[in-house]
């Protein structure tokens, strides 16, 4: 009985251990997120202009100020980039970004650089 028993069940255990084999290498089992960790900038929003969630903007350098766009205007200024902005705008002239949150009490917005 015993040799019959490992038999019958030794079907089932590799059926069983492929599952799982294959559930981890899916990838979304146990997966490190490889994406770059987000970056952000504190955009201070000119008076009259307003922003929504999710809106896209282009940063940009004008008159040596690092400033905010959408269309043609100007929204807002980033008063202190990171060194990462900083090397980007050099390079490419313009950024993209998205509005990730809005404090309108503070009349600031969290701007997510888009790489």
């Amino acid at each position: 009985m015993g040799v019959d028993f490992l038999q019958k069940i030794g079907n089932t255990i590799a059926i069983a251990r492929d599952r799982e084999l294959a559930a981890l290498a899916h990838g979304d089992l146990f997966a490190r997120c490889i994406e770059r960790a987000a970056q952000y900038e504190l955009l201070k929003l000119e008076p009259g202009q307003s922003l929504a969630q999710g809106d896209e903007v282009n940063i940009e350098v004008h008159a040596d100020e690092v400033v905010a766009v959408v269309g043609d205007r100007i929204v807002g200024k980033i008063e202190n980039p990171c060194k990462a902005l900083s090397a980007m705008l050099d390079q490419y002239g313009i950024v993209g970004g998205r509005v990730d949150e809005i404090h309108q009490s503070a009349r600031v917005a969290d701007i997510e650089i888009i790489e």
